[in-house]
């Protein structure tokens, strides 16, 4: 078992709390066993001690109703972005595209995970949920960055200075800014910065991973008001309605949306 170091400490804000977590176990694993067990509450911040990753997960206890809560999905994809953005390279695009993929100058980095209690209180909202991501930050020891093309890490693309901590330090303080703007203003502005970084917007694109709709191709228009995915045929005599790709069901099999004219791949 990998050893945390012991120099690891994390300057967080006084909402949060970090819980560090030892690799093998992974963070959405011990946010999720903690729950279970009574011990993780709103603001417990799990981090992973793995040098070699930047891994995290948010307990949130959301005070509105699934469909909403899962809008913390993007708000925590938009906050690491501004995180990046502001502790990584100027030459680092990073981008994303639906649901929950994170990209470094077009190929695979990452990527972000939602976990929404089935239990509602009385009022329908969700009794808790989990919000974290998983971000290689070092290459891959046995893995030629030639053989495969379509997986980088943050290293790899010029980021070789940044630190867990510093990328873990910064999201945390640009997660709780977006947070409260999501409280005051709603889904849009979260929205609106979302759709700016997501590789694929009002483009061709088609999903990979979705059971009988693997390989359909569509038009993404943009993102509904709580992050579901609008496509509208790709080719089609008549306008038909558009189609509505629901953020839960492409979570749960693990589907994206790949724009046709990536040569990396999903």
């Amino acid at each position: 078992m990998t050893e945390p170091l012991p120099d690891l400490k994390l300057d967080l804000p006084p909402l949060l709390t970090g819980r560090p977590v030892v690799p093998p176990d992974t963070v959405q694993t011990a946010a999720r066993r903690a729950l279970d067990g009574g011990g993780a509450e709103a603001g417990h911040l799990f981090w992973s001690c793995d040098p070699d990753q930047v891994g995290l997960a948010l307990v949130l206890e959301p005070e509105v109703g699934p469909d909403r809560a899962q809008e913390m999905l993007f708000a925590l994809m938009v906050s690491c972005g501004d995180a990046i953005g502001s502790v990584g390279p100027p030459e680092l695009a990073f981008t994303w595209t639906w649901p929950d993929r994170f990209r470094a100058n077009g190929a695979s980095v990452g990527r972000a995970f939602l976990e929404i209690s089935p239990d509602l209180d009385g009022d329908g909202a969700p009794l808790w949920l989990i919000a974290g991501l998983d971000l290689r930050l070092r290459p891959y020891p046995e893995i030629d960055p030639g053989d495969f093309p379509d997986r980088t890490s943050l290293w790899d693309e010029g980021a070789a200075d940044l630190g867990a901590p510093q990328v873990i330090e910064a999201w945390s303080r640009h997660m709780l800014s977006w947070i409260n703007r999501w409280e005051g203003d709603g889904f849009k502005p979260v929205h609106d910065a979302w759709l700016f970084r997501c590789n694929g917007f009002q483009k061709d694109v088609r999903l990979a991973g979705m059971p009988n709709q693997d390989g359909e191709q569509g038009r993404m228009l943009g993102l509904d008001e709580t992050g579901n995915c609008l496509l509208a045929p790709a080719q089609a005599q008549r306008a038909p309605a558009t189609r509505v790709v629901l953020v839960r069901d492409a979570l749960a099999c693990g589907a994206n949306v790949v724009p046709i004219d990536d040569v990396k791949g999903d």
